[in-house]
Formats: C-alpha cells, sequence, structure tokens
C-alpha cells in the first residue's frame, strides 16, 4: 500500500482526527473542510 491515496471530504473534528489517522499510518491523504482557518490548521498538521 505505498502508493495509496485517500480524500476525507469535511474535515472538521471527525474527519480531520480520521485524515490524521491515515497520514499517520503513512498513506497519502487529501482532505477538505469549510473555513480558511481549518484549512491552515490541517496543512500544519501535514495534510494537503
Amino acid at each position: 500500500m505505498d502508493n495509496t491515496k485517500i480524500a476525507v471530504i469535511g474535515a472538521g473534528k471527525i474527519g480531520g482526527a480520521i485524515a490524521i489517522a491515515l497520514k499517520n499510518n503513512n498513506l497519502k491523504v487529501k482532505a477538505t473542510c469549510r473555513t480558511e482557518k481549518r484549512l491552515k490548521e490541517l496543512k500544519s498538521l501535514g495534510l494537503d
């Protein structure tokens, strides 16, 4: 699974936690969210 990519649509509290868990398991994760503030938080955690 070295080339697996996952998209999380709606990365609020729960979706963001899922996205982070997936990233911590060495998966490539793309996440979307509603607010610019949340987007910055996700990017600071290493999510696209």
